[in-house]
């Protein structure tokens, strides 16, 4: 039985929790070339599968930054219906997440 619950996903990414982790989010990306840098080395993954492990904190601050800055014209109002985005309605459903998880 798998204790992942899903998100979102498709074909190259899987967004979930685990379900005896409550405070972090993971981000499995297929084909992901990864590159990590620290001080002393630089180490380079180009494995099928790469996860992501985030806090929620840090999660729901890359979101929120991306929401109010990922779209062209100073965030004014978007005529595409796909890339019409409800920022109140993304935090609303954040907060009662986070909520639940206390």
């Amino acid at each position: 039985m798998s204790t992942k619950a899903s998100i979102s996903h498709d074909k190259e990414y899987h967004l979930y929790e685990e379900t005896f982790d409550e405070d972090h989010i993971y981000l499995e990306i297929e084909d992901c070339l990864v590159s990590m840098y620290s001080k002393t080395s630089i180490s380079v993954n180009n494995g099928d599968v790469t996860t992501l492990r985030i806090p929620n904190h840090l999660w729901e601050k890359i979101v929120t930054s991306w929401l109010e800055c990922a779209h062209p014209q100073d965030n004014e109002e978007i005529d595409s219906p796909e890339r019409s985005i409800n920022i109140e309605k993304v935090m609303e459903t954040l907060n009662e997440k986070q909520n639940r998880t206390r």
